[in-house]
């Protein structure tokens, strides 16, 4: 891996890639992108760009992984709460807040039936 300035380095030392680099936008802020070669169905990618909005297949890629990623780490959380039951100390403390602006009909267990089998 090549180090940003000094010796070796994409720019002429460190004080210049710090002054100049600027960082590539997009979701993750700060991390570098890297080419990389996929084989997708195209008529999939252009059906997300159009419902997305979004004019290339990259900024699909990085949508979609930006939500794979939020609902891998959603499923874990919640698999580790169905694994340890809450403490009394936890079960009280939620009991603390205001509910009422959450309260609905939903039956949450019977709409996630097949999540949980």
């Amino acid at each position: 891996m090549r180090r940003l300035g000094g010796r070796g380095g994409r720019f002429p030392n460190s004080t210049w890639a710090s002054v100049h680099f600027l960082p590539p936008s997009g979701s993750m802020e700060y991390m570098a992108r890297e080419k990389a070669t996929i084989t997708l169905d195209r008529g999939k990618a252009a059906a997300a760009r159009a419902l997305l909005g979004v004019g290339s297949t990259s900024e699909v890629i990085d949508v979609a992984l930006d939500r794979l990623i939020r609902a891998e780490r959603l499923r874990a959380d919640i698999a580790a709460y169905q694994r340890v039951p809450p403490t009394q100390d936890e079960v009280a403390l939620a009991s603390l807040g205001d509910t009422g602006g959450i309260g609905d009909d939903t039956d949450w267990e019977a709409l996630y039936a097949d999540d949980l089998s």
